[in-house]
């Protein structure tokens, strides 16, 4: 009963993330992506990756993170997604 919990408590955390994620701006979704190690270049083409890739990357990486991790990340985007661009 408890992992059911946790995983429903997960799932509700990543459901607030892709709200936060999309008030950043693309250099502070990219700092995101970098902090969760997912890739933004094709190392063998060296291409840019779509920003479908990039999101869906993103999202997989926090969903399977520890709750506590998860808890972390989502105050510190959170507090990013609320300053006005001018702001910073």
């Amino acid at each position: 009963m408890k992992k059911q919990k946790n995983k429903d408590i997960g799932l509700a955390l990543t459901e607030k993330l892709t709200v936060y994620l999309s008030r950043l701006s693309p250099v502070e979704l990219i700092g995101v992506a970098t902090i969760l190690c997912v890739p933004v270049v094709n190392y063998v083409s060296k291409e840019p990756e779509n920003f479908v890739t990039i999101w869906s990357s993103i999202v997989d990486k926090f969903y399977h993170l520890s709750l506590k991790k998860k808890k972390e990340y989502l105050k510190i985007i959170k507090d990013a997604s609320e300053v006005p661009n001018g702001a910073k």
